[in-house]
């Protein structure tokens, strides 16, 4: 029978973005530690469990990043909302997903991110989807909707994002829920990234 499993990732460095798209810098994170798969409070998975599953996920930084950043940066100078960096099929799912009373043009994104998934493929056919814990830098509220998307990078560069699932913790990380299609592209993807847009604080 297939399962669900979560990991952990906890932030330990930074990465500054410009404070006329983020509140808070982008994070880079160590590899992960992997929590129990119900997210209840308990003791870590051991070592030798966590080689069991045979999936390995860790955030980072890379210039691919870097690159983004910058270019994200230049629509925020240009005096567009930051959606706009994303195509516009992306901007339109995003749009789709948001409650009544929000406007895609008040989004903000405060996490970018790379992510390395290994092993994909075979946890995919094990598992029915996996829930990425990140203590980002940012620390969310509880009550802020969050937009995560996954971007897929192809071996010429091109990014296809895709939304998925996201809920803020109660120790503002961000829970990511990827399903088992989704997590098999990840790992035949040339590589990966996060970014995260968020409705403002109250």
């Amino acid at each position: 029978m297939k399962k669900t499993i979560a990991f952990l990732l906890v932030a330990v460095m930074a990465l500054s973005m410009t404070s006329a798209f983020a509140g808070s810098p982008v994070s880079y994170v160590e590899p992960v530690t992997v929590d129990t798969p119900a997210l209840a409070p308990a003791a870590p998975v051991a070592a030798e469990e966590v080689a069991a599953e045979k999936l390995t996920v860790v955030v980072g930084e890379t210039e691919e990043v870097a690159e983004a950043l910058a270019a994200i940066e230049k629509v925020v100078e240009a005096g567009a909302p930051v959606i706009t960096y994303f195509p516009d099929d992306t901007q339109a799912k995003v749009k789709d997903a948001l409650p009544e009373a929000v406007e895609a043009g008040d989004l903000e994104l405060n996490e970018f991110v790379a992510l390395t998934v290994e092993n994909a493929e075979q946890a995919a056919a094990e598992l029915d989807e996996v829930r990425l814990v990140i203590a980002f830098t940012t620390k969310y509220d509880p009550a802020q909707k969050v937009f995560p998307l996954i971007g897929l990078v192809d071996a010429n560069g091109n990014v296809n994002w895709i939304l998925v699932e996201g809920e803020v913790q109660a120790d503002g990380s961000v829970m990511l829920i990827i399903p088992a299609d989704l997590l098999e592209q990840m790992g035949n993807a040339a590589s990966v990234q996060v970014a995260v847009l968020s409705t403002p604080k109250a």
